[in-house]
């Protein structure tokens, strides 16, 4: 990860040490939402902002909400409508955009099942995929650079 966060000239702010090799999603959440809660009432800070959808962003929210902070979800409402398909980040989806206040959504369809949802509308934004900025970004940029991450 170090390549990539000094390519993009990311500074990591703190490292729980939680993740270890073969752990289950039950243990790494039992380790993560403690941890991440206590860092946010600590912090107070005016906005948590989760990209995406994996455990981790779902431990984050709920985190947040426990120490009673507005949420912003990038990359909100995609859907498959199966929810284990994909696992567990379809169900991750549905959870974090029931804590979100603000819902950054990368398409129409996206913006169109948060409304579904009855998200209201005044809260959900049509960003584009962040994905594919860093794709194009990275392109531009690596033309100067001597090590472009391999992504």
């Amino acid at each position: 990860f170090q390549q990539t966060f000094n390519f993009f000239g990311i500074k990591r702010i703190i490292n729980f040490q939680v993740m270890i090799e073969n752990q289950t999603l039950a243990d790494l959440t039992s380790k993560l939402i403690p941890k991440l809660t206590n860092y946010f009432i600590e912090k107070k800070p005016d906005m948590v902002i989760i990209q995406g959808d994996t455990s981790s962003a779902l431990c984050t929210a709920i985190a947040a909400y426990y120490a009673k902070c507005r949420i912003s979800h990038v990359e909100a409402g995609l859907r498959t409508h199966l929810l284990f398909n994909p696992y567990p980040e379809e169900a991750n989806r549905r959870m974090i955009s029931a804590l979100a206040g603000f819902h950054f959504a990368p398409t129409q369809i996206a913006k169109e099942n948060l409304l579904k949802e009855n998200i209201p509308e005044n809260q959900i934004f049509v960003t584009g995929n962040p994905i594919i900025d860093v794709v194009k970004y990275t392109v531009e940029t690596s033309k100067s650079k001597k090590n472009p991450p391999i992504m």
